[in-house]
Order: structure tokens, then C-alpha cells, then sequence
């Protein structure tokens, strides 16, 4: 079922190496009907995985307070509230979340 699964990650900088070492997971999306099923740790967990490949040092989430399936599920996997990464204004119910990777 990866069909009903879609995510972006973003380097900061456009270049072939993300910036600062970190990579920003922009978007990332479960179909409701598919929700339940792991999917979203599976892509996560891909999602790291690229990350580490492309030599970043931390995958940051950018989400909302209001959002806590994203909440609990990066919560899940390590992560804690980061700085804001650069170029976001600091709006209210903002929440950056980021782990460092291996």
C-alpha cells in the first residue's frame, strides 16, 4: 500500500547537501483510509534512512501543536523541539521536532 503514502523533504540550501546538516521532512501524508497501519512510521523510518544517505545530521519536522498524530508520531522515533530552522517566522502554535541521525 506505499501508494497511499507521500512525503517531500526539502534540503535548506538547494544544493546537493542539506544545510547546517539538517534536512527538513516539508510534507508528509497517510490517506485517511489507510491511516492505522504503520504506514507512517514505515515512512518516517525511509525517510530518515534518506537522510543519512544524503550525510545530514539531523532530520527536522516542521509541524503544528494541533497536529498530534505528526507530534506523536516523530515523538515516537526520538525526536524533541528544535530551534526553528532558518527563513520561518516564529508563528504561534509552530513546532519544529528534530533528531540528530547516525
Amino acid at each position: 500500500m506505499w501508494w497511499r503514502c507521500w512525503a517531500r523533504a526539502l534540503r535548506r540550501n538547494g544544493s546537493s547537501r542539506p544545510a547546517g546538516g539538517d534536512l527538513e521532512l516539508k510534507r508528509m501524508y497517510v490517506a485517511r483510509d489507510a491511516r492505522g497501519e504503520g504506514l507512517g512510521a514505515r515512512l518516517l523510518e525511509r525517510m530518515e534512512s534518506e537522510a543519512e544517505r544524503l550525510s545530514a545530521q539531523r532530520l527536522v519536522l516542521h509541524t503544528g501543536e494541533s497536529q498530534v498524530a505528526a507530534v506523536g508520531l516523530c515523538r515516537s522515533r526520538g525526536c524533541e523541539p528544535v530551534e526553528p530552522l532558518p527563513g520561518y517566522d516564529d508563528a504561534p502554535g509552530s513546532l519544529f521536532l528534530g533528531r540528530p541521525l547516525a
